[in-house]
């Protein structure tokens, strides 16, 4: 599993990224003080999660043949109506996502 990525140029974004899973049913996630909106589709379906920072590395299940794109956020960003404090070491997946919208305060 490869991923690309690169620094942002706007201020409350730190980085953006996208990868493929291949062959991988898990994957060591780094540790970082940053919380990421992460979309992902597979067979057709689209789905997303926040996903909080995370205090150290740990497993992380990867679904098989999907395709991802994440947005991580620079330090002090935050969603209002979601406590980072609730994230972290954890994530909230996002209900009624589609190719073309998603809805934030749906959490």
């Amino acid at each position: 599993m490869a991923i690309e990525s690169r620094p942002s140029e706007l201020l409350y974004i730190e980085r953006v990224w996208r990868s493929c899973s291949d062959d991988v049913s898990r994957m060591m996630s780094v540790a970082t003080s940053h919380w990421e909106l992460v979309f992902w589709e597979r067979r057709g379906q689209v789905r997303a999660a926040v996903l909080g920072p995370e205090p150290r590395a740990c497993w992380a299940p990867v679904p098989g043949d999907a395709v991802f794109f994440g947005i991580s956020f620079a330090l002090g960003t935050s969603i209002p109506h979601i406590p980072v404090s609730w994230l972290v070491g954890g994530n909230a997946a996002i209900p009624d996502v589609t190719r073309r919208s998603v809805w934030l305060k749906g959490l």
